[in-house]
This record gives structure tokens, sequence and C-alpha cells, in this order.
């Protein structure tokens, strides 16, 4: 194998000490093992080397009255699953750490917990990985899974380290995807801690029972540290907010927080004892203001609208140095340009995540009627209990699931349909400021007054459909299909009612 290959032609410098020699030896032969027993994970032979058992075995965990994971896959999916996911997501929370303009978030008890947790996980992890390295330099026998799994929990813990300390630095005093790997990660090694509670009283060797010990200290760490990212961090000491202005609580709340909306009970609260005036409401967050915004949608539009034209950007400087050629583009008449591109590139990122958040929410519209459909059939037999409850906490848990994702899309394009509303009416305004006379004899005040308050509305109306337009054909095709399982043939007359109805309705609405 390539290891191997490596392995003969490493060049090493000179060595004094033969056991040297032969711990290097050992390493090379380890990497050997370690590469060519990954491939018999799924394999259930005797002379698998990599897992203590079968990777999956269904008369254990399904057709069976207490059911049980296997320790292969508790050590393997369970484990490996997490830490994918906070890779794959990394690349996400280091756009969020970049694009952020605070710094300096201060230590606190909180934060210093985090990270003391997380190196005592790296300890953890690493000495998990040396001793099972050590037994095998000892000619005993070790699985390949006591090697990779704390090599990769170490990397990770070691990834979720630099990026809480990197979020302290850059001014984030919430993550949502470190919230989403501890989250994870607690619920994930719970197979694992209940199996090594139920062997406890089983005699084991000292090597395992060394293991034991080092995970009953692992798995609580991994929960408490799911616990601290519940909670936000202190704000950043340098922010483009003033400590005298009266902050939105959404600013400076949790992830867990935002996602609940929690940060908005307050405001209730205090409307439910008085009445609300002005001044009991927040100002706005620095992103959602016209002074943000306009800027950035006029900056978009000039060059929208020299691209399409053909014409150059218009500078501050003048002509810069050199031949300039003036072209007859004033004598070309102007093509119409659209402003949809604009308005979606200056607000692309909370666009896309909205229409994450809805594609998601559909999957979970059509995963709630199958669980049904599996209860249904678990009361018509005679199936054991536990599923009755899995089925039924499944259930309950897409549903909510389902509903805080599309209340995120809903939010997220209701908060763009505002932002799109607030650039539209500046430049409207803008320009009926700078209206040449000849032109304002054909513009009315009221055609202008209409544009700003009529128009601009619409716009902010039209962010609300957005993501229907792509998602509805999808979800009419997947509804088709279950449809078409249950009712066969008879799905084409539904079809066709619908069909013609579609026009019918689009005339009467008109």
């Amino acid at each position: 194998s390539r290891r191997s290959v490596l392995c003969l032609h490493v060049s090493l410098p000179p060595l004094r000490h033969r056991s040297t020699v032969s711990v290097c030896a050992k390493l090379c032969k380890l990497l050997h093992q370690v590469g060519s027993s990954s491939w018999h994970i799924m394999g259930s032979k005797a002379e698998n080397t990599f897992c203590y058992s079968k990777f999956w075995d269904n008369a254990a965990v399904w057709d069976t009255s207490y059911p049980d994971f296997s320790l292969c896959f508790e050590k393997t999916v369970l484990v490996w699953v997490p830490c994918l996911v906070l890779w794959l997501l990394s690349p996400i929370e280091i756009c969020f750490i970049l694009k952020s303009k605070c710094r300096d978030i201060p230590w606190a008890p909180l934060i210093t917990a985090k990270l003391l947790l997380n190196l005592v996980l790296i300890g953890i992890s690493s000495v998990n990985f040396v001793g099972s390295a050590v037994q095998h330099f000892q000619d005993e026998s070790v699985f390949a899974v006591d090697l990779w799994t704390p090599a990769i929990q170490t990397l990770t813990f070691l990834l979720a380290a630099v990026l809480l300390m990197w979020d302290k630095v850059r001014g984030l005093h919430t993550s949502g995807v470190l919230f989403v790997f501890w989250l994870l990660m607690s619920i994930a090694g719970a197979a694992q801690f209940r199996t090594e509670i139920i062997s406890a009283d089983i005699p084991n060797s000292e090597e395992n029972s060394f293991r034991y010990v080092l995970y009953m200290i692992y798995y609580p760490v991994v929960v408490v540290m799911m616990v601290l990212n519940v909670f936000a961090d202190r704000p950043p000491r340098y922010t483009y907010y003033s400590k005298y202005e009266k902050i939105c609580p959404e600013v400076t709340s949790s992830f867990v927080t935002q996602t609940f909306v929690g940060w908005f009970d307050g405001l209730i609260w205090q409307g439910f004892r008085k009445t609300l005036t002005s001044a009991d409401l927040w100002n706005p967050k620095l992103e959602d203001t016209s002074a943000y915004l306009v800027p950035r949608f006029e900056n978009l539009w000039k060059k929208n609208f020299a691209k399409a034209n053909g014409t150059a950007e218009p500078t501050r400087k003048g002509i810069p140095n050199g031949t300039h050629h003036i072209s007859n583009s004033k004598n070309k008449p102007k093509k119409p340009v659209s402003i949809l591109g604009p308005m979606v590139r200056m607000l692309w990122i909370p666009i896309l995540i909205a229409g994450l958040a809805k594609f998601i929410a559909d999957a979970l519209e059509f995963i709630n009627p199958q669980i049904l459909n599996l209860l249904i059939r678990y009361v018509a037999g005679k199936d054991y209990m536990w599923k009755g409850f899995f089925y039924a906490v499944s259930m309950f848990l897409s549903a909510e699931l389902y509903t805080l994702f599309l209340n995120k899309m809903a939010m997220n394009m209701f908060i763009v349909g505002i932002n799109w509303r607030t650039a539209i009416m500046a430049a409207v305004y803008k320009k009926a400021l700078r209206i040449s006379p000849a032109a304002r004899k054909e513009s009315t005040v009221g055609e202008v007054v209409n544009l700003m308050a009529v128009d601009a509305q619409r716009c902010a109306d039209f962010a609300q459909y957005i993501h229907y337009i792509w998602t509805a054909p999808i979800s009419i095709c997947v509804a088709l299909y279950f449809l078409w399982n249950l009712l066969g043939i008879s799905t084409l007359a539904g079809l066709a009612v619908m069909l013609i109805v579609m026009p019918i309705n689009s005339v009467i609405a008109n």
C-alpha cells in the first residue's frame, strides 16, 4: 500500500539508539494497519481489526424490544458525523468572522469556562490517542477505531477552540455553528454514555477501565459545553453602536434566543403592563438603517447601469492620465435597467439563508405525513412499545423544526422586503430632487408619491413570495409522487382539476 511505500522511502536522520528506530518502524506499521483496516469498517468477519463488533445489526437495533447500537457504530458514526458537520460549517463561521466590524470580546467567566473545558476535551482525546498508540507499540491488540476516533476528536476540538478565540478577537458574542456542533455531540454521545454505564459492572481490563473513566469525564464536559453555548458572551469593547444608544436586544442576544425570537419577550411583557410609546422602541440594527443600505444600493445600481449601457463607471477624480476616448453614448438610446439585480446582490446572504430554511421546512413538511403513516401502522399492528414513543417524538420534533425553519424564512424575507423599500424610496426621492424642469412637467407629484408609497411597498410584499417561486414546483412534484404511491392513476384526476382551476382563479383574481 501507499503508506508502506512511504514508510520504506522516508529519509531518517542518523539515529543513535535502536529503540528510536524500532519506534519509527512500529509507527509506520501502525499507519499501514490503520489504513488497511479502515476498509473493513462495514465487515462482520472475525478478522476485522477496525471495530469491536459489527457496524450495524438490524436485529439488535430495530427488531428487538430493547434497542441498542453497536459499539462500533457509537464510536464511528455518532462521533464522526458531528465532527464532519463542524468542518463543513466552519467556512460559514469564518465568513461571519471576517465580515464582523466589532472587536475584542472581554474576558468573562462564561468565555473562560468555554475555553478551559475545550482544552480539557482536547486533553482527553489526546490521552485516548496516545494510550492506544502506546498499547500498539507494546504489541497489544488495538482496534483501529481507538486510533481514528480520538485523532478526529482532537483535531475537531482544536478547530472549535480556534473558532472560539477567533470569535472573541473579532467581536462575535455568539456562534450558531459552535452551538449546533456541541448540540450534536451531546445528542450523539448519549448512546455511548448509556452503553458505558450499563457495562460498568462487567469486569474489564485496566485499559478498558481507564477508557471508561475518561468517557465518564468526557461526556459531561460536552454537555456542559452545549449548555454554555446557549448563552451569549459579553458585548465587544469596540463596536459601531454608541453606549448611550438604545440598542436592539437582538444584537446582543445568543443564537438560541435569536432562533426562538426570545429577545422580543421583554417588549411584549412591557406592552402587557402598560401602553407602548415610541420611546419604548429600540433603534434599528445598523444593517437595517438607511445610512447603511442606501450607499450599498447606489453603488450596485451604478455598476449595473454602467454594465447594461456599456459605459464606464463614474469616478470622482475626473479623467485619468493618458488619452481618453469620448464615445457617442449620449446619442444612443439607453436600455431599461432592472433594479432586481442590485436589490438581490445587496442582501444576498439573508436571501440565501431564507432559501435554505424554506427548503428544509418543505422537506420536513413531507416527512411528517410519512411518520404519521408509520404511526398508524404501529397502532394497527402489534409492534414493540418503544417504536410508538419513537414515532410520536419524531412527529413532535419534525413539526417544531418545521415551524422554526419556516418562521426563519418568513422573518428574513420580511426584513429583506423592508430594506428593499427603504432603498427604493431613497432612490426615488433623490431622483425627484435632481429631476430637470422639463422632466418635472411630464412627472407629476402624485406619480412620484405613488412610486414611493405604493410601488415600493409592492417590492416589499414581493420579497415574501420569492422562495415560493422555485420551491412550489418541487413541492408539487414530491406531493404527486407520494399521492401516486397511495392512489395510483386516480392522482391524475386531481392533477387535472388543479390545472383547470388555476387559470380560472387567475382570471377571477385579476
